[in-house]
Parts: structure tokens; C-alpha cells; sequence
């Protein structure tokens, strides 16, 4: 393993089924991983109520996605979170955005990033806090997402953003542990958004359908979806890069702990 990494070579793992297996070709040096542990959700016993935490994920989801929000509810919204408002701070001054001179206020920080951006950074601040699953499940979030952003930039058939937010919520299920329309439903989202994560529907939902059997090496179903092999290999790896280097920054952006 040590003499493929001298050559710069990133190790992907295919048919992770359990978490021992997960463990173990995490520890022997892989860097990628794909299988069925890493996309299903951990099964919670019927009427079982989601922790206080998550509650108050979902209630800031549905603030920062209703395109009716006021921009002032928004930012009230966060500052009532201050280990989020702090890692969105953070993320702001970082060499990431590489902006002339600091951002102190969180009301700055959301004209600068624009509606889309701030919901789709929220977010992905918001799931990494409740860091209770596996990294190498929030890289699989977070590359899902990127590649049916760049699947989208690429045919110039759907809104980008649409498609990262899309393949970003998908995740939810296994983020969260339970059901997605559970979980979607009564976020303010548009119909061709829920409908193409419900249930695969409209070009969102095909480009979500043929990244997620991409995940699973489901060669049929990525076959039907008409996308060019040579276009969902690169953005898969691209992706993938992306996913981790942004969990990295995530994590760097974390406030410090105190002893």
C-alpha cells in the first residue's frame, strides 16, 4: 500500500457492506470508499423522536430554504446557533474565498455569499456538527451533491445549484437516520426539487438517479441515463476531491475545544 502512495495514487474501496469492513480498508490506507453501508440509514425503532439537536437542523433548513425568508430572519436564525455562526465566520475569512479585507458580521458574510451559496454552506456547516457518522459518509453527501452540481454545469440542462442542493438533501436519510420524506417533506422546497428527490422525477431527478447508482456501480442503470461515460467518470473523481478537500476545511473551521 505504502509503494502505490509514493506514486500519488488515491485507493478506492468498492462493496463496503459493514462497518468492520469500512474500519478496516480505512486503516490500511484507502481513500475512497463505495457500498451499501455508506448510503443506508441506521434503522431507528418506530416513533422514535429525533434529538433536540436535530429538530432545531431541520427548523434552520426550512428557514434558509423558503425563498420567502427575509434576509434579516435568516441571520437570526443562525446567530441563534453560535457554533455555527462562528464556523460560517470562519469559513468567510478563510483562504477558501480569499477575500481583500475580513468579514466580522454575520449580515456581511450573507450579501456576500448570495441566498444559494449561504443555504447550500449552512447546510453542509449544519450536518458536519452533528458529526455522529463516519467521515467517509459525509464525503459521500458532499461528492453526491458536487457531482450532480457539475453534471449540471456541464449539459447546461439544469441550474447548478439546483443540482447540488438536490444531491446534497438526498443525503439526509443516512445522515439523519430516518426516512427521507420523513425528512423532506415539510421542508419549503419546490416541487421539482422534492419530486426529484422523492422520487427521481424531471432531469434533477435522472441526474440524481445515475449519480446515486454511480455510487453502487448499478452499470444498467447508469447506462440508461445517457449521460457519457467520460463525463460521469471525471466529474465522480472530481467530486470526490472536492468532498474531501471541503470536509477538511469543515473541520478546520470548527471552534476550538476547551479543556
Amino acid at each position: 500500500m505504502a509503494a502505490l502512495k509514493r506514486f500519488g495514487l488515491q485507493l478506492l474501496a468498492l462493496r463496503i457492506e459493514t462497518l468492520a469492513e469500512f474500519e478496516c480498508f480505512r486503516d490500511l490506507g484507502f481513500d475512497y470508499f463505495q457500498g451499501y453501508f455508506l448510503s443506508r440509514p441506521r434503522v431507528i425503532k418506530h416513533g422514535a423522536s429525533l434529538p433536540p439537536n436535530k429538530i432545531a437542523l431541520l427548523r434552520l433548513f426550512a428557514i434558509i430554504h423558503d425563498p420567502l425568508t427575509e434576509t434579516r430572519e435568516i441571520e437570526r436564525a443562525i446567530a441563534a446557533d453560535p457554533i455555527l455562526s462562528y464556523k460560517l465566520l470562519r469559513l468567510i475569512n478563510s483562504a477558501f474565498f480569499n477575500l481583500p479585507r475580513p468579514v466580522t458580521a454575520l449580515k456581511d458574510t450573507i450579501l456576500l455569499l448570495g441566498r444559494q451559496r449561504l443555504a447550500t454552506w449552512c447546510t453542509l456547516l449544519a450536518l458536519t456538527q452533528l458529526s455522529d457518522k463516519p467521515a467517509a459518509v459525509f464525503v459521500i453527501a458532499l461528492a453526491r451533491a458536487r457531482m450532480c452540481e457539475l453534471l449540471g454545469e456541464a449539459t447546461n440542462s439544469i441550474e447548478s445549484g439546483d443540482g447540488f442542493i438536490v444531491g446534497l438533501l438526498s443525503a439526509l436519510d443516512i445522515l439523519l437516520d430516518r426516512p427521507l420524506p420523513q425528512v423532506i417533506s415539510p421542508l419549503p422546497l419546490s416541487s421539482e426539487i422534492k419530486q426529484a428527490i422523492l422520487g427521481h422525477e424531471g432531469v434533477l431527478g435522472r441526474y440524481l438517479g445515475v449519480v446515486m447508482a454511480y455510487e453502487l456501480s448499478r452499470w444498467r442503470e447508469i447506462a440508461r441515463g445517457g449521460i457519457p461515460a467520460a463525463l460521469l467518470t471525471r466529474a465522480r473523481l472530481d467530486a470526490l476531491d472536492w468532498a474531501s478537500s471541503v470536509l477538511q476545511l469543515t473541520a478546520n473551521v470548527a471552534p476550538p475545544r476547551i479543556a
